[in-house]
């Protein structure tokens, strides 16, 4: 998470004003009810070093934190996210 955050926050200082950041995603429901979600994002933290997933409400706290604004979630599949945020 703090690496992410951190990511988040770069973006942001990148970006000019009225910029949009794009992040895609694999993310966990926020029910955390898609067991096939649950199960992959298991498999990451096994597999990859510093390796999980994130509930998408989680990734959108994460851009406000940052100073993002017009935060927009957009379901993309089964499995796929994809945020959108202006500076």
């Amino acid at each position: 998470p703090d690496r992410r955050r951190a990511l988040i926050e770069r973006a942001y200082e990148a970006l000019d004003p009225g910029g949009t950041l794009l992040v895609y995603d694999r993310m966990i429901d926020d029910e955390r009810g898609d067991l096939g979600r649950l199960l992959y994002s298991l498999n990451m933290m096994l597999v990859t070093p510093g390796g999980s997933e994130y509930a998408s409400a989680t990734g959108m706290e994460w851009l406000r934190e940052a100073g993002f604004s017009g935060v927009f979630r957009q379901p993309l599949g089964p499995t796929h996210t994809l945020l959108m945020a202006t500076r």
